[in-house]
């Protein structure tokens, strides 16, 4: 299997991981929502029972208005912390979604790479054979020329299939001493 293929295969693993995790997540963070639901209510409700008790005492002291301000304190709490939930599980389903993008991206990209591969034996094939020239049959697609050229060319140097980053640079690179020759014409 081709280098670049493998490559992609442990990229897609390690997506994979990464989406089954953030699903681990999701699903702990919704059971978790209900039963935040819950203790809001049953709080909420306790809170402001103590709270009117608290109001139709005269007595007023310092500790009376700590308890009163720790009271609202834990109110606002437990009302906030459904919505902080809602917000987190909300980024957990775009990461989650994200990571499912990412995955068939690299499912996409294995397989382009795998069908280019065995384009490419396919072509190295007939050259060898001597069957690139040969007529097809009616209603087949030829071989596109730079694909032929580029697997000739392969083959006359010798060279395993490499990236295009590195074709590029071996095509393109630069001989400064043909360059000073020309100058000097």
């Amino acid at each position: 299997m081709n280098y670049y293929v493998k490559q992609m295969e442990e990229m897609s693993l390690k997506v994979q991981e990464l989406l089954d995790e953030t699903t681990t997540e999701i699903v702990t963070m919704l059971d978790s929502r209900i039963q935040m639901k819950n203790q809001k209510d049953n709080v909420i409700k306790f809170v402001g029972e103590l709270l009117e008790k608290m109001d139709s005492k005269e007595v007023h002291s310092e500790a009376l208005d700590l308890a009163q301000t720790s009271l609202n304190n834990l109110a606002q709490y437990v009302t906030n912390e459904p919505i902080r939930l809602n917000h987190t599980i909300a980024v957990l389903e775009q990461k989650r979604m994200a990571f499912n993008e990412c995955k068939i991206m690299c499912e996409d990209t294995k397989f382009s790479m795998s069908q280019h591969s065995l384009k490419e034996k396919r072509i190295e094939k007939s050259i060898k054979d001597g069957t690139i020239d040969d007529a097809r049959a009616i209603g087949s697609r030829p071989e596109k020329l730079r694909d032929i050229r580029n697997t000739r060319s392969k083959i006359e140097k010798g060279v395993s299939p490499t990236s295009a980053t590195e074709r590029f640079s071996e095509e393109n690179s630069y001989n400064e001493h043909v360059e000073i020759a020309e100058e000097n014409i």
